[in-house]
């Protein structure tokens, strides 16, 4: 994905549903978004991560997600700092729960991005 342009951006905007304005933690922007955004257009991400704080409301967390489901995100990334865990949603009712070595995946968006549990929490 880098290779072809795509990056990967902290705190941007994006428009769910068309109107809904969303700030994930980080998002997957492609080379196409970017020049979209460029020239005044918005973007949907295909890949999320949000990091949850122990200040970070369940039922807001849980809306955010569903958000994200309905306007066609296809991955999101749930980290959690304090747990040194992370859940991998491919969709509203299917989550990973990932903790040590396990490896974390982008896939289907972004198949070669892969990295454990271990080596997110070393950054």
């Amino acid at each position: 994905a880098y290779g072809l342009g795509d990056r990967l951006v902290v705190e941007t905007d994006a428009t769910l549903n068309a109107q809904e304005l969303r700030r994930p933690d980080i998002a997957l922007i492609t080379r196409a978004q970017i020049i979209s955004c460029a020239n005044g257009g918005t973007f949907l991400p295909a890949f999320a991560i949000e990091i949850i704080s122990k200040n970070d409301n369940i039922n807001k967390v849980r809306e955010k997600l569903e958000a994200y489901f309905q306007s066609g995100v296809q991955v999101v990334w749930h980290i959690f700092p304090l747990l040194k865990k992370v859940d991998v949603y491919t969709s509203q009712k299917k989550v990973t729960v990932l903790s040590e070595n396990d490896l974390c995946s982008a896939a289907p968006v972004v198949p070669d991005f892969e990295i454990s549990v271990n080596e997110l929490f070393k950054i």
